[in-house]
């Protein structure tokens, strides 16, 4: 094995395949440009976001020759998406006027309205010719809330009219009734006559997805606060896991308790068949009892494995704590590389907004057709070969740009944690070598990354392709071609995962010796091979970690979520449940950056571990304290192994 670039600075010679791959990537963001600017002069995103009325004009532009340009909003009519485009949301105080309608001709009151007859401005649609039978009148829009919920208007939530109800403005201007509003029509309903039954009829569609947007609305500003309090959570993590009994406590908890969930499971499953077998008389098919007991049984052997791993990995288990506590020991020396995940996804982001822009545009340079499906207009695209092949090239940009984004934040954690890993005097180490390991990767190794993500990419577009291939199977009804294209995309699927953990240690080794993709994928999987316990030992032990990390960090921020909701808002909230899923989806998304950089860093202190003892006679290796004293006990004993045997 040559010796670290770390010690003279990164090679710098580049290879054919990695400047070829470079010239590939600009090459493709200057098309991806030239498709992104063509689809924004002739598209128009509005097609694609603005919400369609009933009579299938998007309300907000002048289409087709019905302008509704003063009419961005949409008011929902009935629960089968059927609207009428308005000037404003409306929003009032009492919430709610059973004697108003709004229809598809506009405004209908009785004389017990206590609303304006302008307390919305709905467009003009005496043009249109589906209005015509569907404009309220005293008999098919009676005022009297016993008759009206009933009536062919109102007709349970399902014909061209609807009570006057306060909404709310969510994306795309689609106006979405106030749960309070329909709370209070089904007080004033179910008094006169109606039942339970015909008002959940009538709130069908509304009653879950009106009350998530409302809770979210109420919640927003304590929602984007979550991403600070998970930061806070993963950055107290981050500190806990630099002391060595608790990352010991975890690594061995996390696997009793692992092992202890299969026993567990299989325990429960077996004596559950056992107990439906003995019924009498007995309910359950025999095919039932008899699963339950064969997954038990297959739990508790799993569970077996499990113990029999742990003993004949103790030492090896035992070497990845030690990998675990360096990690945590590199990353407390330079707290700026915390910030690379969170530059790579900001930057992830930034990308995704650009590609998503250039690809509603081109989605908008279709032809439109409006069709009716439900007594509803809903729109359908359909395109030439030159804009679906233009969609197919941007899909593949955003493959690689993100593949590559993912690559360059890899190789600048491995090479930072190296360069600390390869310092003899490692309280020396501060920020500036993450500065420089940043420089050195943009202007060196973007090759390496490139060449990396595009086989991602790859093989990632041919999944996708394989997808529409078996939706159009599934359309023929072709049960043969779907099992094929399933069991097609089940092994490209595994090829990826395969060539992701191919394209890590390559990452790995290209931080450590500064050499091209190529050769660095080839050196590291025969060290993986050379040393397969020890790798297999890392990732079991470091999986526990990084899954515990996750889901201490994602548990933390959303008991201090839920803390703060109910002490701001819970009174204002319709069920503080909705916003507490997303307060964990966002602190899931943060505790994986963090715990994302751990298990690299982890991984990165193995291959340095291995590097250093190959290289280097025992007394002038880099690591130091008292992993050194661990690692000299652990080659007496694997010596006093190979002598006895």
């Amino acid at each position: 094995m040559q010796k670290p670039a770390n010690f003279d600075g990164p090679v710098k010679n580049r290879k054919c395949t990695d400047i070829l791959c470079s010239v590939m990537l600009f090459a493709m963001w200057t098309g991806m440009t030239y498709v992104g600017i063509s689809a924004v002069t002739k598209g128009d995103y509005r097609v694609i976001i603005n919400p369609m009325d009933y009579d299938g004009n998007i309300c907000g532009i002048d289409d087709k020759g019905r302008d509704m340009t003063n009419y961005p909003k949409l008011v929902y009519v009935n629960n089968l998406a059927g609207g009428v485009c308005v000037k404003e949301c409306p929003h009032f105080e009492s919430l709610i006027d059973v004697h108003t309608f709004i229809s598809y001709g506009g405004v209908w009151q009785g004389d017990k309205a206590t609303l304006p007859e302008n307390y919305v401005e709905v467009a003009d649609y005496t043009y249109s010719e589906n209005v015509l039978f569907k404009t309220c009148t005293d008999d098919l829009c009676p005022t009297d809330p016993e008759e009206s919920f009933r009536s062919d208007g109102i007709k349970l939530g399902t014909g061209f009219a609807t009570y006057a109800v306060s909404t709310f403005d969510t994306f795309g201007g689609r106006c979405i009734a106030d749960p309070k509003a329909l709370k209070k029509i089904k007080e004033q309903v179910t008094t006169v006559g109606g039942s339970i039954t015909e008002f959940d009829a009538f709130d069908k569609g509304q009653k879950y997805m009106n009350r998530l947007f409302s809770d979210l609305y109420i919640s927003r500003y304590y929602l984007v606060m979550t991403f600070g309090i998970a930061m806070a959570v993963g950055l107290s993590y981050s500190l806990l896991l630099r002391i060595p009994l608790i990352v010991s406590t975890m690594v061995w908890g996390s696997i009793f308790l692992t092992i202890a969930m299969f026993f567990g499971v299989g325990i429960v499953s077996f004596m559950g068949g056992r107990k439906l077998e003995d019924e009498e008389p007995q309910k359950a098919k025999s095919e039932v009892f008899t699963a339950m007991k064969v997954i038990g049984g297959i739990f508790g052997v799993l569970g077996g494995i499990l113990v029999l791993i742990t003993l004949f990995l103790r030492k090896q288990i035992k070497l990845a704590i030690t990998c675990v506590k360096e990690s945590a020991r590199a990353i407390g020396s330079m707290p700026l590389i915390i910030l690379l995940p969170i530059v790579e996804t900001l930057a992830f982001l930034g990308f995704f907004c650009v590609t998503l822009f250039y690809a509603v545009h081109l989605a908008s340079t279709g032809t439109r057709e409006t069709i009716e499906q439900s007594g509803v207009s809903v729109r359908v695209f359909k395109y030439d070969d030159s804009t679906a092949y233009s969609g197919l090239f941007l899909l593949f940009c955003f493959f690689w740009t993100s593949a590559l984004m993912s690559a360059l934040g890899s190789i600048m954690v491995s090479m930072s944690v190296s360069k600390w890993y390869f310092t003899r005097d490692k309280s020396l180490v501060c920020n500036s070598i993450v500065l420089k390991s940043v420089l050195t990767t943009l202007f060196y190794h973007i090759g390496t990354a490139a060449f990396g993500s595009l086989l991602i990419a790859i093989i990632q577009i041919i999944r996708y392709l394989i997808a529409k291939l078996q939706k159009y199977a599934k359309k023929a009804d072709s049960k043969v071609a779907n099992a094929l294209l399933c069991c097609c995309q089940c092994c490209f699927y595994c090829f990826e995962m395969f060539m992701k953990f191919i394209n890590k240690n390559a990452y790995i080794q290209t931080a450590i010796f500064g050499t091209s993709f190529c050769k660095s994928a080839r050196e590291g999987f025969f060290l993986i091979l050379r040393n397969i316990l020890r790798v297999g030992s890392i990732g079991y032990v470091s999986t526990l970690v990084v899954f515990v990390g996750k889901l201490f960090i994602s548990i933390m921020s959303t008991g201090i979520g839920f803390m703060v909701l109910e002490q701001q808002v819970g009174s204002e909230l319709n069920n503080i449940y909705f916003p507490l899923i997303f307060v964990f989806i966002i602190s899931y998304f943060v505790a994986d950056m963090f715990m994302d950089l751990f298990d690299m860093s982890t991984s990165t202190i193995l291959q340095c571990f291995i590097a250093d003892e190959e290289m280097f006679p025992a007394g002038e290796r880099f690591i130091d304290g008292n992993t050194k004293q661990f690692l000299d006990d652990f080659e007496k004993s694997k010596k006093n192994i190979v002598d006895d045997s």
